[in-house]
């Protein structure tokens, strides 16, 4: 489902949620390999569903097993290590700021959420990240759409996250 460009502009990373990989396709030859997973870390997570690449080249993954109303967030390092940042509920959208400085991660308890105005049980997330490490912390909540009014869009552009009513 998720698919980014290297900002250098060599390569092109695809969530491959049905193997549970991250694959890299390289642009000059359009080779690809087995970029993150391919050490069966992410088997039976349902990740990767989406994903977010830095500058730096790390890759923030969601990921969501519906069923199970399982997913989290997880951490793909430059040299395909994979870590769990966070357990959560269903994962799917994933997006950096433009600075690469905050994480927007979206998040559905139950499966199927079937009514829109509960609170707590669709909501975007926002984590500080630390450019240096691929790091995640102080979590909070960024928008609830149980308790917020409902929008039709949210992007990240040069300002930041911007909820478009």
């Amino acid at each position: 489902k998720g698919i980014q460009w290297d900002p250098l502009g060599g390569a092109l990373y695809l969530a491959d949620q049905g193997r549970a990989r991250v694959v890299k396709v390289d642009l000059a030859t359009l080779e690809s390999n087995d970029h993150c997973g391919a050490d069966n870390s992410l088997l039976n997570t349902g990740a990767p569903y989406n994903l977010a690449l830095s500058e730096t080249g790390v890759i923030y993954l969601s990921g969501q097993k519906w069923l199970a109303s399982s997913g989290g967030l997880w951490l793909c390092r430059q040299d395909g290590t994979v870590t769990k940042l966070d357990n959560m509920a269903r994962t799917k959208g994933i997006a950096l700021s433009p600075d690469g400085r905050k994480l927007y991660l979206t998040e559905a308890v139950g499966s199927p959420v079937w009514r829109n105005d509960l609170e707590n049980r669709q909501v975007i997330w926002r984590y500080a990240v630390d450019v240096a490490s691929g790091e995640v912390s102080g979590k909070t909540k960024f928008y609830d759409f149980g308790t917020d009014p409902s929008v039709p869009e949210a992007i990240v552009d040069s300002n930041g996250l911007r909820v478009d009513a």
